[in-house]
């Protein structure tokens, strides 16, 4: 119980830089109210909001260590009525993959939750890190110009799945999105490379 509470708190302290780091600052969480209380109290889960300076908003939902997928999908239900981005970060794999999927299929939160992730996630991998591969979500504009150049079509390009990837998760890309990856090796230098997000 102590290690995931740890743990815990060094994903709420991290996913405030994860705001700031995807364009959407954020100081604090939002206050538990109206039908918040009754889950969100009971639960300890936690909502942080941020909002980019065109006044565009950013949710991130950390669940609490402990929660069942029953509980997470209740949770999920109630922000989505309020939240129309809503970033999902769960403690292990198991539960997101299971908790994304029942979000996704359902038609109230599947425009509403954009990407999900795990602790470990917020964790274990950071963007200022010199060998951290960065994605960059691409303009049409960028892409049209890569593909004149490389001659590739969008189905022509590998795949990367969006919920599976921490680096991806960093960048905020969703499924849809074209992407322009740089990975940094100490023998090989910068290379770069292009994905489309599943």
């Amino acid at each position: 119980m102590e290690d995931d509470n740890q743990r815990l708190h060094i994903v709420y302290e991290n996913t405030f830089r994860l705001l700031t780091y995807l364009g959407y600052p954020s100081t604090q969480p939002i206050e538990n109210q109206n039908n918040y209380n009754a889950v969100l109290a009971r639960y300890g889960h936690v909502i942080i909001v941020g909002e980019n300076k065109e006044g565009e908003k950013q949710t991130a939902v950390i669940l609490h260590p402990n929660s069942s997928d029953m509980v997470g999908n209740k949770i999920v239900n109630l922000i989505a009525k309020q939240h129309k981005k809503v970033i999902l970060i769960v403690n292990k794999n198991k539960q997101r993959i299971s908790l994304y999927k029942k979000v996704r299929e359902n038609p109230k939160t599947k425009s509403h939750v954009v990407i999900s992730g795990v602790y470990d996630y917020l964790i274990y991998y950071f963007p200022d890190h010199i060998t951290f591969t960065k994605y960059e979500i691409m303009t049409d504009e960028e892409f049209n110009k890569f593909s004149t150049i490389e001659n590739k079509t969008v189905t022509q390009l590998p795949c990367i799945y969006a919920s599976a990837e921490p680096y991806i998760f960093w960048s905020g890309a969703v499924p849809g999105n074209k992407v322009k990856c740089m990975r940094y090796s100490y023998t090989a230098g910068m290379t770069v490379f292009y994905r489309r997000v599943l």
